[in-house]
This record gives C-alpha cells, structure tokens and sequence, in this order.
C-alpha cells in the first residue's frame, strides 16, 4: 500500500510539474511575441506634426501623415538603421505647383538622419536616397537649366 501511496504522490508532483512548466513556457512565449510586434511590427500614429517632430528626435517607430497645402507627405520612421534613424518618405499627393509633380505621387525615398535630429525630410534631399529625390532633383536641374538659359545675357554682364 506505502508504494501505491507513494507512486500516487510522485505521479502527482510530475504532473504538477508538467503543468507548471508548461505555464511558464506560455507565459514566456506571450512576452516573446509582445516584445517583437512592439519593437518591429507596431508602429504609433502621430496625429499632429509636433508629435512626428518629437517621436524622429528620439526615432521611435512612427507613423504621420503631413497634410500641407502643396502636398501630402507620408512618413514612416522606421528606427535605427546603421546608427541612423530611418524615415520613409512618400509622396502622396500634389496640391500646388507645376503640373510635373502630379507625374511623381506615388514615388518614395528613405532618409537617414543622426538621433535626435528633426526635420522634415524632404527638406534635405543630401540625407535621402530613392526614385522620389531623383525626380525632384531632375526637375530641379531642369529649371536651373532654363533659367541660365533664358537670362545668359544678364548673366555674362554681371560676371564682365
């Protein structure tokens, strides 16, 4: 009977301790998978360009978009990346100026900044990379072009 008692007594303590361990390993893999969508998958919405401004200085995983009067921007911090902090830029639509932008939305960059910086990150294209610098620059360049183009004149008489 002490044996029956006893094999009872023991069965009883692995099963508990089955048990135990596989809570632990649950809660464990719960922690996990928090700790893995809140530092890779979740992103926080800004709502307001003082809180993208405040969430780039410190390249916090964010989401904003900048509703301005010329063009509605998209950004997406997407934190530290070879020590700089990674913002997303996308052009989503144009409002104002010329009518080649309208050939542009849609196109997108990546800027690199140092922590704690914050701009705005079309307003340095020599910290972004991508087919949207590319089309800005072009048409930058075109409109010096043209613009040296048509006052050459005035231009060789102020160099002479």
């Amino acid at each position: 009977m002490k044996k029956e008692v006893f094999s009872k007594n023991k069965n009883r303590k692995v099963l508990a301790f089955k048990i135990i361990f596989l809570v632990i390993s649950v809660l464990l893999l719960i922690l996990i998978c928090f700790f893995v969508y809140t530092k890779y998958l979740y992103s926080f919405e800004c709502k307001g360009s003082e809180c993208f401004i405040k969430r780039m200085e410190k390249c916090l995983r964010t989401d904003y978009i900048n509703d301005a009067d010329e063009a509605t921007w998209k950004y997406e911090i997407k934190g530290i990346e070879g020590g700089l902090c990674r913002i997303d830029v996308k052009l989503v639509q144009a409002k104002e100026g010329e009518l080649w932008v309208n050939r542009i939305e849609g196109f997108d960059m990546e800027c690199f900044y140092e922590r704690g910086v914050s701009a705005y990150p079309e307003k340095d294209l020599a910290k972004c990379h991508g087919r949207l610098k590319e089309e800005l620059q072009t048409e930058i360049i075109k409109k010096l072009h043209s613009y040296v183009l048509t006052n050459v004149g005035d231009i060789n008489r102020s160099l002479g």
